[in-house]
């Protein structure tokens, strides 16, 4: 086991009623960071099952909507959800190419400002 900062995020993680989970797309999944994060949850799965956590998850990629990594991602924290007892309140993939594409879209910013309101 290498060390780093991971018992600290789960830590974090399981003392938060409500968490965002946001990434790039990278090989139509969630980034390797959030990955070891979501690997690393395992560790205290018994402990996350006794709790009644509501989930986000943001997601950006460069492919259109359609592609199919959204909801490869979507799908795959529904099932950690599902395992862990927690509710998945939404999934809101975004396409943008260039780095100010989120940025420069007044609708798309609007849209993210507002989405606490799902989870709180």
């Amino acid at each position: 086991v290498l060390p780093d900062e991971s018992a600290d995020v789960i830590n974090k993680i399981y003392n938060a009623d409500t968490i965002i989970f946001g990434s790039p797309v990278y090989w139509w999944g969630v980034s390797a960071q959030l990955k070891m994060v979501i690997d690393k949850m395992y560790s205290k799965s018994e402990q996350f099952q006794e709790q009644k956590k509501k989930i986000g998850l943001v997601t950006v990629g460069a492919d259109e909507l359609k592609g199919p990594q959204y909801r490869i991602i979507s799908e795959q924290m529904q099932c950690i959800c599902e395992y862990l007892g927690w509710e998945l309140v939404f999934s809101h993939p975004i396409s943008a190419y260039e780095k100010t594409d989120v940025l420069n879209n007044s609708d798309e910013l609007r849209k993210l400002g507002e989405l606490w309101k799902k989870i709180s």
